[in-house]
C-alpha cells in the first residue's frame, strides 16, 4: 500500500489548488457581463462539495508506484485520508465555493478599488456583510461556512481596510471615513455588482454603516443613486452596534448620547494582565485603541501586539484559525480609524436611534450578553419598530465568529423569504 501520508499531502495540494471554483468565478464574471468596474480574482477561498471525486481521480493518476495496490485498496486508503483532511477543519462537506475580486467605484470624487469575497451562489437571496473597525471581509468566515449553501454571501472590505484601497485626497477622508461615508461607498460597490433585493449584515462599525445605508430610504437629502440601492434592502442584521442619535453637533449633547451606548468600565472588565499590558503601551481606554492612527504594518513586535489587542478585546481567543484577523488589523489604514472615531464624536450625522425605532424594513439586533464595550441596558431601552427584534446570545463583542450567531442570522433570514 502506498504511504498514506503522501496521499494526504497530495489531497491537500490538489484541494487547495483545485480549479473547480474557477468555474464559479467565470460564472460570476459572466453574470456581471465582464463589467469594466468588476475585476474577478484568481484565488478561490473555499470549494464546492463535488471536489473529492475529482481529487481522487487526479490523486490516483499522480501516484506512480508499484506499491499502489488495487483500485479498491486505493479507494479505502483515499477515503480514510480524506476524512483525516476534513477533520483538520481545513474543509467541510457544507463549504461553498467563493471567489474574490475588486469593484472600481468613484465616491465623493475619490476613485477606490473595493475588495470583496462572494459565494456567487445562484438563484438564492443575497446577504451583504460589512465588517467592523480594523476588520475585513474574512471576518465572516463562519457565515460563509454555515450559510453559504442557502444564500449568496458577499462580504466587502471597507475603504482603508483589508485589500481595499485607502482614501488619498485629504478632502475626501473626512467624508468617506464615517458611517454615512462608508455606507455610500458600499452602495456604490453593491451597484457595481448589480445586486438586487439583498439583506445586509453589519458587525460593530459595519452595523453603523448598515444603519446609515438603511436610513437613506427615508432621507430627503441623499443622492438618488444611494437611495435606489437602500430601497433594495429587504432586511438588516446588526451586532455590536448601539444605535445612537448622532445628529447633534453640540459636543456636550453628543458625548451624552455616546456615553449611553457604551460602557464606561471597559478596561476594568479586561483580564488583569491584558489591561496592564495595554496601559503600559499607552492604551488607557477603548477609544484610544479604536482611534489609533498609526499604521501597524511596520513589522515591529509592538505593532503586532497592538494588532492582537484589537482581536483580544472582542473576547476572541487567538488561534491558528483566526490569526488572519491580526494580519488584517495590520493592513488597516490608521487614518481610517482616526477619522471614523473623530466623525462619530463630532456628530452631525444620522440619527440611528430613530432609524431602528421607525424603520419599516425587518431588523434584527443581536447582542452579546457579555459584551465589554456595548451597553446592553441601552439596547434594551430602544423602542424598536414592529418589524424590529432583539436577540441576546451568550458571548462577547466577537460573537460573530460563533456558530450560534450564524444560526441566528439564518433563522432571521428564513422568516423573511
Amino acid at each position: 500500500m502506498y504511504e498514506n501520508t503522501k496521499i494526504f499531502y497530495i489531497i491537500t495540494y490538489l484541494y487547495m489548488n483545485s480549479s473547480v471554483s474557477k468555474i464559479t468565478e467565470l460564472k460570476l464574471c459572466q453574470s456581471n457581463r465582464m463589467d469594466s468596474n468588476v475585476e474577478c480574482g484568481t484565488s478561490p477561498r473555499r470549494h464546492s462539495t463535488n471536489i473529492p471525486e475529482d481529487i481522487k481521480n487526479v490523486c490516483k493518476r499522480s501516484i506512480k508506484d508499484e506499491t499502489l495496490g488495487s483500485d479498491s485498496e486505493f479507494d479505502i486508503e483515499f477515503n480514510e485520508q480524506f476524512k483525516v483532511f476534513q477533520d483538520t477543519n481545513l474543509i467541510s462537506s457544507s463549504t461553498m465555493a467563493t471567489v474574490e475580486g475588486f469593484v472600481k467605484i468613484d465616491v465623493f470624487g475619490e476613485k477606490l478599488d473595493i475588495h470583496f469575497e462572494d459565494t456567487a451562489t445562484p438563484n438564492v437571496p443575497a446577504l451583504i456583510c460589512l465588517h467592523g473597525n480594523s476588520g475585513s471581509c474574512k471576518d465572516f468566515y463562519k457565515v460563509f461556512h454555515l450559510l453559504g449553501n442557502k444564500y449568496r454571501i458577499i462580504a466587502f472590505d471597507l475603504p482603508g481596510h483589508g485589500k481595499s484601497t485607502s482614501v488619498i485626497n485629504n478632502d475626501s477622508k473626512e467624508k468617506i471615513y464615517s458611517f454615512p461615508g462608508y455606507a455610500s461607498a458600499m452602495a456604490k460597490a453593491i451597484k457595481a455588482l448589480k445586486i438586487d433585493n439583498f439583506f445586509v449584515l453589519g458587525v460593530s462599525l459595519g452595523g453603523h454603516n448598515a444603519l446609515s445605508l438603511l436610513a437613506m430610504q427615508n432621507s430627503e437629502n441623499v443622492d438618488p443613486e444611494f437611495k435606489e440601492i437602500s430601497n433594495k434592502i429587504k432586511g438588516a442584521i446588526i451586532t455590536g452596534t448601539p444605535p445612537l442619535d448622532l445628529s447633534h453637533t453640540n459636543q456636550e449633547a453628543i458625548m451624552g448620547k455616546f456615553m449611553k451606548g457604551f460602557k464606561n468600565d471597559f478596561m476594568e472588565q479586561l483580564p488583569k494582565d491584558l489591561k496592564t499590558e495595554m496601559q503600559q503601551m499607552g492604551i488607557a481606554h477603548l477609544g484610544a485603541l479604536l482611534s489609533h492612527e498609526k499604521n501597524l504594518n511596520d513589522g515591529s513586535k509592538e505593532s503586532h501586539r497592538l494588532a492582537e489587542f484589537f482581536v483580544l478585546v472582542q473576547g476572541i481567543e487567538l488561534t491558528d484559525e483566526n490569526q488572519f484577523m491580526v494580519e488584517m488589523v495590520k493592513n488597516t489604514c490608521g487614518e481610517a480609524r482616526k477619522y471614523m472615531i473623530g466623525n462619530m464624536l463630532k456628530g452631525g450625522i444620522d440619527n440611528q436611534k430613530s432609524t431602528v425605532e421607525e424603520t419599516k424594513t425587518p431588523l434584527l439586533i443581536i447582542a452579546g450578553q457579555d459584551d465589554r464595550g456595548i451597553s446592553l441596558d441601552y439596547i434594551k431601552t430602544l423602542n424598536l419598530s414592529p418589524v424590529g427584534q432583539l436577540k441576546i446570545l451568550p458571548g462577547q463583542h466577537g460573537i460573530f465568529v460563533d456558530n450560534s450567531f450564524s444560526e441566528a442570522v439564518g433563522e432571521f433570514l428564513s422568516t423573511q423569504i
